[in-house]
């Protein structure tokens, strides 16, 4: 009754939850929504042949994957190595990343390069990383390198932005990490850190972003490094 209602030119963002989209015939009656720029999967499989959408969806731009539970991204590479050239901006919604340090060459080289991403969101604000992230080497800076690693697949990358809790702006604040990034990924000219929950102005936190704003201009004199409290 709702798809009577509008014409599917009016339709430029989809929401699938991917347990029940199971198959070829319901993809083919979605794609009458020829102008969706924006798609939202839910707890896409790791296996799922995602490059079927671009056929389907040819001017999708925007993609976005939320997981209920946290992602492994030892397995992730299934995925992102079958984003098409059109996707610019992906954001990924979960609890957390999986521990990666006892298998970190295997993570490096199990990705192909992506030339057209710009914009890369993560979002772990519903979770408290440190209580959930147990790493195999029991590195504070687990997630942080994990996701270093991961953008840096990501050739045209120019912005990265991080929605986190108030009790793990501290593991997200490290500068030899985010020389690393700004080194090798010499589109970016932009890293916010979004901390969320109930907080106040950490002057000492404040003095570290400051720092790190610093040394990273002295490697590219554009790039801006922010954290923004809310």
């Amino acid at each position: 009754m709702i798809c009577q209602k509008f014409k599917p030119k009016q339709i430029i963002s989809l929401k699938l939850n991917t347990h029940r989209l199971g198959s070829k015939t319901e993809l083919e009656f979605l794609s009458i929504f020829k102008e969706i720029i924006s798609m939202t999967l839910l707890n896409l499989p790791y296996e799922n042949q995602i490059s079927q959408y671009e056929e389907y969806f040819p001017n999708l731009t925007c993609l976005s994957l939320c997981y209920d539970d946290e992602i492994y991204f030892n397995m992730f590479h299934s995925i992102f190595n079958q984003f098409w050239n059109k996707i610019k901006r992906l954001e990924i919604h979960s609890a957390g990343i999986f521990c990666t340090h006892y298998d970190t060459n295997e993570f490096r080289t199990r990705y192909r390069m992506n030339f057209s991403i710009e914009y890369f969101l993560i979002d772990v604000r519903h979770v408290t990383l440190i209580s959930m992230n147990n790493c195999f080497e029991h590195d504070q800076l687990c997630f942080l390198t994990t996701l270093i690693v991961f953008i840096r697949n990501m050739l045209n990358i120019r912005y990265v932005h991080l929605i986190i809790t108030k009790d793990d702006v501290e593991y997200f604040l490290d500068i030899y990490e985010w020389q690393t990034l700004v080194n090798r990924s010499l589109k970016l000219n932009k890293i916010i850190l979004q901390v969320t929950g109930n907080t106040f102005q950490n002057k000492q936190l404040t003095q570290k972003a400051l720092n790190i704003q610093k040394e990273l201009r002295n490697i590219r004199k554009t790039i801006k490094f922010q954290i923004k409290f809310l």
